[in-house]
């Protein structure tokens, strides 16, 4: 009962990628498989994480985007409505994990760009775009980390 989806920012709010595993309807199950599925989901969350920050898809220059990858989970299983969040919320992880189109870059302030090892100032810059990672989106399988939530619950179900 594993779902999951990949989505970018709507446009003017934060630049958040989340890739979510949603379990939906088991508010009815006993509290040991309950607790075994939370946990399970938590593991597979954690360890989505881990290998997003350790990918090489991308080159992190500074750090921040790496250290913007976090895990964790939302609601409860008593709730009947479990969330696995994985989520990178560097200004820019959008853009690496979506990609960008060809865009012109120009100044924001100023009338010229210029960065270390230009030959001189310009006006504009016809970017190619990026090509896109999906760093977080294929960090955790869906048909794995289900498979794991349903061998958590049967083995809390089997100690009974």
């Amino acid at each position: 009962p594993a779902r999951s989806a990949s989505r970018g920012p709507a446009q003017g709010a934060p630049r958040v990628i989340e890739f979510d595993v949603k379990i939906k309807g088991f508010d009815t199950l006993d509290r040991d498989i309950g607790e075994a599925i939370e946990t399970e989901l938590a593991r597979v969350m954690e360890e989505g994480a881990e290998k997003a920050r350790a990918t090489h898809a991308f080159r992190d220059r500074s750090g921040a985007l790496r250290a913007s990858i976090h895990a964790g989970i939302e609601g409860s299983w008593e709730g009947g409505d479990l969330e696995g969040v994985l989520l990178a919320d560097a200004e820019h992880a959008s853009h690496v994990e979506e990609g960008t189109r060809p865009h012109v870059i120009v100044p924001s302030r100023g009338r010229a760009l210029f960065w270390p090892g230009a030959k001189h100032p310009v006006a504009r810059v016809n970017h190619p775009g990026t090509k896109a990672t999906h760093f977080i989106r294929e960090s955790v399988n869906p048909g794995a980390a289900s498979n794991r939530l349903a061998a958590a619950a049967a083995r809390a179900a089997d100690k009974k």
